[in-house]
């Protein structure tokens, strides 16, 4: 065992490693600001709750995982492609504008916001200077999130203790510290009937959402989207990665809302969904 316990992973772009090491500037930077930011109001007027820093906590300790995992099972461009559509605070994915939450804003600020922790060549000025150059055409969603965390300048500096102790070695057992977060997080390997539900053949049958679906993709006889989006297309940058063309039904997960389920809740929402899953397979409506 002692080659994994010794060897420090490649942290080099792109790669587990470097993932690993992006996922934590992530966590640290959302634990710093959003722990600052609590009492305060937004550019909306929202007020940010001790309730909106346990949610963005989970998504710090969430963030990239499902990239990391993918790319252990497929080639990285692949890992890259199906984590830039599925994950929500990627602006090039699956949803508009007008179907993000807060909560995808303000992840997609500190995943621009890490670059200069992780990224020697991309110091830069920070997420606000990068997004005011790179994407203007979000930036009226961006611009609240922005001044509730202070972030909203050219240059907003580098926080130094999340810089000190990214620099450093990570190995083998870092990587499985932070699945056994994300387990432990999302808690995917208990709700397997939550997992398993038919969104088509359950409305359908009940004539409901899914449980735990995300809203953006749970509609009456599935829900479908094409690639290229309209925004992928208006991007020289993101057409030239494109690695889908044409309609495909797909199915997300309202995963604050998961992560956020008690143990308890948890039990009780999987047993519910054994029994829809019983009721759908007996009506022919389980895919």
């Amino acid at each position: 065992m002692a080659f994994y316990e010794d060897t420090p992973l490649p942290v080099s772009v792109p790669g587990i490693g470097y993932t690993l090491k992006h996922r934590l500037a992530v966590e640290k930077l959302i634990i710093y600001y959003c722990g600052q930011a609590v009492g305060r109001e937004d550019g909306n007027g929202e007020i940010f709750t001790k309730e909106d820093l346990d949610v963005m906590r989970r998504r710090g300790r969430c963030h990239d995982m499902d990239k990391i995992l993918t790319s252990m099972c497929y080639p990285q461009l692949t890992a890259d492609y199906l984590h830039r559509l599925f994950a929500t605070h990627h602006e090039e994915g699956l949803l508009s504008p007008e179907q993000r939450s807060k909560y995808d804003w303000m992840e997609m600020i500190f995943d621009m916001e890490s670059a200069k922790y992780t990224k020697p060549d991309k110091w830069g000025g920070g997420a606000y200077a990068f997004a005011k150059k790179r994407k203007q055409n979000i930036m009226p969603w961006l611009m609240p999130y922005f001044s509730l965390f202070g972030l909203d300048k050219e240059d907003s500096g580098l926080v130094p203790h999340i810089k000190e102790s990214l620099e450093r070695d990570y190995y083998e057992a870092d990587l499985l510290k932070a699945v056994e977060e994300y387990l432990h997080t999302t808690r995917l390997h208990f709700l397997n009937g939550v997992a398993r539900l038919d969104d088509k053949g359950f409305w359908e049958v009940f004539d409901k959402p899914v449980p735990f679906r995300h809203p953006a993709t749970d509609q009456k006889g599935g829900t479908l989207f094409h690639r290229p989006s309209e925004l992928v297309e208006a991007s020289e940058n993101f057409s030239h990665r494109e690695m889908m063309h044409g309609e495909y039904e797909a199915q997300l997960f309202d995963m604050d809302a998961l992560c956020g389920l008690s143990e308890k809740q948890l039990q009780e929402e999987n047993e519910k969904a054994l029994d829809y899953l019983d009721v759908l397979f007996e009506n022919g409506k389980q895919r």
